[in-house]
């Protein structure tokens, strides 16, 4: 008899009551009981009643504590019977529910038939062995509770690592990490290669923590399968929807929609279990067209073997899927009954065994990464870049030439040639000149390389003609299209190597004839002879721009163009610059905001690919895949915006980047620990990136630019953020590093650009205005010297006198230098001295040192005409031009409603009363022009009005 009971509050646990207590006999039997019994039942644990009905008002009075009662009937010595009284209600007990029957009522029955039959045979000693078993009945076929729920909450175990996943990938993509990767040279094999290894790991460390779990609780569902099932069911479902996440963020673009998107696909998954656990369509009574349909997400899968495992499991004598029988249990007609024996459990409702959803789970694995690698290639990316939808079938793309056509750089002179417009500046003019002379060079080099590769696949002894300095003079071109060629101001003059006729046809350049020019070469214009005689070994530039030329097409909306025929627009954010930066040598870019200089560095370090023309890094086209692999681990790049993961530390992200670069961990931890101090964050090194103020964010964005010593470094705005402390300190950090490399530098800050800049270029509206150090420029662009004069001011002086001393002042610096007052103060005054002035200034300063305690004078400074100043006057003049080329115009409104329709930029305006009117422009931050004002030219009217 079981000993087991169920205690009430306060009150004891009985095994079971009995009456009459009262009859020798009953005592004797239920003594004998209790002691026959294993193990013994103590007496404290039976209770004897004089009569039913007295236990009856017991058990009614104490629940719950006792199994039941036995009530002896004694009618003589020979001859009693007995009633058994038991709950017959079922329990839930350890996992089990318990059969009243075979629980309690049965053991108690033959505990009192044995001691009621050896009493009445006195013979304590007589055998009495008994057995009992279920009266035989065929298995009922009930659903699996856990087949049914199971899937959904693996699959949800596992979900919320999809969903996270999902969000990292995308906000990676969305923040411009990997791009700066990219660019840094890691390739999208290892990158997505890390991903999957981090993520199998993941998935293989939460299979084993589901199926822990699942032991841990005693599940039958693994507890009666073979284990290898259930960890290779799990493990490969969770592989395949890494690789379909994988897949899902391709198409999306930000990571706000990631998230959104990754539990709309649980709500549809979860749907799609519900249809899974009623056997939709894995039954043979629906076509294999739904089965295959329905195989390709992980999710069924997973339904689908859990659902097999749980039937497995089901019922009484259930003995689960082993290994050997992991084909066999799936039959297509009812077995025999030996083979039903040695299978245990079997089912012919089954179209997919285990092993089957096994091959279907690892298909998935291997055919979303796929289509998330060439997805990934195909589709637009942040800046709208893709390959085509082709490219695995180009032999260039798996094995990349290394040697380069030259056909993009003969196309940029080819264009240069046919161009209208000229560069009105003299400086750059004469680096158009030299480096189309430059390129032609290349271009001749490149096509002795092509022809050699050509030749020797053919077979064939290569044959260069003979050049002389890299240029064939005989065959070298002028092609001007100004009639002041040789004004430097209008120099347009192109070089273009005459290719021969075996290169043609070997397919090394197709450039058509360019046309003769009619000059001698010691006619030519002193542009392009200095950039022909400059052209020495000497002169090697680290980065050569050949027309560098980067467009956007803005396609409508396909209804748009259906119904309003509009077209696409194009629109030229880089037109064609020919540039060239030496080693050693800082460039700065200068512009105002969209005028291409963030484009133009794009371009350079690959993120967006070059429209037209050519670049050439250390030798290396980087418009060509092959050639901006090679030069990738020369670069070092510093975005506009900060890209930086926000839960690694500054060391971390020095390491990360180092080892992209090939550094090996030593390398990147001295590298990185220096690297760090030089920045100012050696003390900052261990804390998260999330941590850092904007400055510091851009001085580890600096140090990560700088490590592995690139050749080539590009820094778009470095210092913005950043504290006049930390400016200064990391202007130093660039001068001391540039000796060893050539750095192209934008930025918005004048001082920067005068303090850092080698050489200054000025860039608007996608083009090189002007070009040349910052004292070049000051003296060309800038409208002369800048005067500033202290007035000395006595403590008893009035207001009176001290007007009168400012105004003498005045008027002497006017009278000796023509200066014109700008700016005037209590004690300081500020005048601009015209650049026709600067042959007064010696005199004017020698009379300032004789008359100085006279006009009470305390300090003068001169100074030039600041770049800021530069600056706006070419970006206006820009605007100007571009307006005018475009026959731009703007509504004037007058006095009295009239509307007057006036050209951008104009300096004045007539109105239709014979009226002049100046006009006042104003840029905004885009450099584009805007009227601010007008005002009647009272001058002008005066005179009699416009002409």
């Amino acid at each position: 008899m079981s000993k087991v009971y169920q205690q009430a509050q306060g009150t004891e646990c009985l095994t079971f009551l009995y009456t009459p207590d009262n009859d020798t006999s009953v005592n004797s039997i239920v003594a004998a009981m209790r002691s026959n019994n294993s193990p013994a039942i103590p007496d404290s644990r039976t209770k004897g009643f004089g009569s039913m009905s007295e236990a009856d008002a017991y058990l009614f009075a104490n629940p719950q504590t006792t199994l039941g009662a036995v009530h002896f009937n004694v009618t003589d010595a020979q001859h009693i019977s007995f009633t058994l009284q038991s709950n017959s209600s079922t329990n839930w007990f350890k996992g089990h529910y318990q059969n009243p029957n075979t629980y309690f009522q049965l053991p108690l029955q033959m505990a009192v038939e044995r001691e009621t039959a050896r009493h009445l045979a006195n013979g304590s000693n007589l055998g009495w062995d008994v057995s009992y078993t279920d009266f035989a009945h065929p298995a009922s076929q009930s659903a699996s509770v856990v087949g049914n729920i199971a899937p959904t909450f693996f699959f949800a175990s596992v979900m919320f690592n999809f969903v996270v996943l999902l969000h990292n990938l995308v906000s990676e993509k969305e923040s411009g990490v990997r791009q700066v990767m990219s660019t840094m040279g890691l390739l999208t094999s290892p990158f997505w290669l890390t991903w999957a290894l981090f993520e199998g790991v993941q998935a293989l460390v939460s299979t084993l923590l589901i199926l822990a779990a699942s032991y841990a609780f005693h599940f039958d569902i693994m507890w009666q399968n073979s284990f290898w099932l259930s960890f290779l069911l799990l493990l490969l479902t969770n592989l395949a929807l890494v690789s379909f996440c994988f897949f899902i963020s391709t198409f999306l673009r930000h990571s706000s929609t990631a998230v959104p998107a990754g539990f709309g696909l649980f709500i549809v998954a979860w749907v799609m279990l519900l249809v899974v656990a009623f056997g939709f369509p894995y039954s043979t009574n629906y076509s294999s067209g739904l089965v295959a349909l329905f195989s390709l997400f992980p999710w069924t899968i997973l339904g689908k073997g859990i659902g097999d495992l749980a039937s497995a499991t089901t019922g009484d004598g259930s003995v689960g899927i082993s290994w050997s029988h992991r084909y066999s249990y799936c039959q297509s007609q009812t077995p025999s009954s030996s083979q039903q024996q040695s299978l245990g459990y079997y089912t012919t409702s089954c179209v997919a065994p285990l092993p089957h959803l096994f091959l279907f789970a690892v298909a998935q694995c291997i055919g979303y990464m796929v289509l998330a690698v060439y997805l990934d290639k195909v589709l637009p990316d942040r800046m709208g870049v893709r390959l085509p939808f082709w490219y695995p079938l180009l032999p260039s793309y798996w094995k990349p030439t290394k040697t380069t056509s030259p056909q993009h750089a003969a196309a940029a002179l080819q264009l240069a040639a046919q161009e209208e417009d000229s560069p009105t500046d003299a400086d750059v003019a004469a680096e158009v000149a030299a480096m189309q002379a430059m390129c032609a060079q290349w271009i001749s080099a490149q096509s002795r390389s092509v022809q050699t590769a050509n030749s020797r696949s053919h077979g064939k002894p290569a044959h260069h003609p003979q050049l002389n300095g890299g240029l064939d003079n005989s065959v070298v071109q002028c092609v001007c299209h100004s009639s002041s060629c040789e004004d430097a101001g209008h120099l347009q003059a192109y070089v273009v190597p005459s290719i021969s006729a075996d290169l043609r046809e070997n397919g090394a350049v197709v450039l058509p004839e360019a046309g003769s020019c009619d000059r001698t070469p010691e006619q030519r214009p002193d542009g392009l002879k200095t950039a022909l005689t400059n052209l020495a070994p000497e002169r090697q530039c680290a980065i050569s721009m050949f027309g560098l030329r980067r467009s956007f097409v803005k396609r409508p909306a396909l209804w748009r163009r259906l119904l309003k025929k509009e077209r696409s627009t194009e629109a030229v954010a880089v037109k064609g610059n020919w540039l060239g930066i030496q080693q050693g040598e800082c460039f700065c870019l200068l512009g105002p905001n969209g005028a291409g200089k963030s484009t133009t560095i794009n371009c350079l370090t690959g993120v967006l690919p070059a429209t037209a023309g050519e670049a050439v890094v250390y030798g290396s086209s980087i418009t060509h895949q092959g050639g901006l692999d090679r030069v990738r681990g020369l670069m070092g790049v510093c975005l506009q915006f900060d890209v930086l993961w926000d839960n690694l530390t500054g060391r971390e992200h020095l390491m990360l980047f180092g080892a992209i670069k090939g550094l090996d961990r030593r390398q990147a931890e001295k590298q990185a620990d220096a690297l760090l101090d030089q920045v100012k964050l050696g003390a900052a090194g261990g804390v998260r990136a999330g941590a850092y103020s904007g400055g510091m964010r851009r001085r580890l964005s600096l140090a990560v630019a700088l490590l592995g010593n690139p050749k080539v470094l590009y820094l778009d705005e470095p210092t913005t953020g950043m504290d006049p402390i930390s400016r200064r300190h990391l202007w130093d950090l660039i001068i001391s590093v540039k000796q060893n490399c050539a750095i192209m530098l934008t930025t918005h800050s004048m001082e920067e650009a005068d303090i850092l800049g080698d050489r200054i270029g000025i860039m608007a509206r996608g083009q090189l205005c002007c070009l040349g150090s910052g004292l070049h420029l000051k003296q060309r662009f800038g409208s002369g010297y800048r005067l500033s004069v202290q007035v000395q001011q006595d403590e008893h002086s009035s207001s009176s006198v001290q007007e009168n001393r400012l105004q003498q002042i005045a008027a002497f610096v006017q009278q000796h230098t023509g200066a014109v007052l700008v700016d005037k103060l209590e004690t300081h005054l500020h005048f601009k001295v015209p650049t026709e002035a600067e042959s007064k200034l010696t005199h004017f300063f020698a009379q300032i040192k004789e008359e100085k305690d006279m006009l009470y004078i305390g300090d003068v400074q001169l100074r030039l005409t600041p770049l800021e100043e530069v600056f706006m006057a070419v970006a206006h003049e820009a605007e100007v031009k571009h307006a005018q080329h475009m026959h731009e115009t703007t509504e004037l409104m007058l006095n009295g409603g009239i509307a007057l329709q006036v050209a951008m930029g104009a300096s004045h305006a007539v109105a239709p009363d014979g009226q002049v009117y100046i006009l006042k422009w104003v840029q905004d931050d885009n450099g584009r022009l805007h009227l601010q004002d007008h005002k009647l030219d009272t001058l002008t009217n005066h005179n009699g009005g416009a002409e």
